[in-house]
């Protein structure tokens, strides 16, 4: 008896660690809450970005939000080569074992191009739980990332890096804001898309038929 009640506290214990791992939402996980940072080098602006598990099955209104840069009043820091790239940095919800295996994730993200035309009489009448297509002015966008970094109990965040050629990396980081990528990696991802295209893969409207209204949307 004893023996099966050891056994059935292991594998509680296992399930307690998976969970932690895969993202369940909890304020009072032994590990902490990671936050998450964004940093956009492209010359677009960055909307809502969403992010969970490969593994699962991604639903925008159950996923994971990292948050937006601001579309008006940036916050914006110089490069070494003289330019400039744009952050944020919001709490995340997100348990996260420290130290375990990087997963990889989907990501899931709001480019706008157009902000005038984002902002515009034609998106006054935009119906997001309604429309197949993204907002007049802006493309929804997909990319399934790897989490690049070293696995560490010091780790506690997330930085979502969004790359001029429509590239996303995601690395680990510790501290509040983490820090920018190298700039040998910048620049070698400095080239725009061809005219049209905002991102490697564009989707359709990933809230047409839900209703419910989330933060940074």
């Amino acid at each position: 008896m004893g023996r099966l009640l050891g056994i059935l506290f292991c594998v509680l214990v296992l399930l307690v660690e998976v969970g932690c791992e895969y993202g369940a939402s909890s304020n009072d996980a032994p590990s902490g809450r990671m936050v998450t940072s964004i940093y956009n080098y492209s010359e677009n602006h960055i909307g809502m970005v969403t992010f969970d598990y490969s593994s699962k099955k991604f639903k925008i209104d159950d996923s994971h939000i990292a948050g937006a840069v601001s579309y008006y009043n940036p916050e914006r820091e110089p490069m070494v080569d003289g330019r400039e790239y744009t952050a944020s940095t919001r709490n995340c919800c997100l348990r996260w074992l420290r130290g375990a295996p990087l997963p990889e994730l989907r990501v899931v993200w709001n480019v706008v191009y157009d902000l005038p035309l984002f902002d515009g009489a034609s998106s006054a009448r935009y119906d997001r739980a309604a429309s197949p297509l993204a907002r007049p002015g802006s493309k929804w966008c997909s990319a399934t990332v790897p989490v690049r970094g070293e696995p560490s109990q010091l780790k506690d965040n997330l930085v979502f890096h969004f790359l001029n050629d429509g590239t996303v990396v995601v690395t680990l980081a510790e501290g509040l804001k983490g820090a920018p990528l190298n700039i040998t990696e910048i620049q070698a991802h400095s080239t725009a898309s061809p005219t049209g295209l905002h991102c490697i893969t564009e989707i359709a409207n990933p809230w047409q038929g839900i209703s419910e209204q989330r933060d940074n949307a």
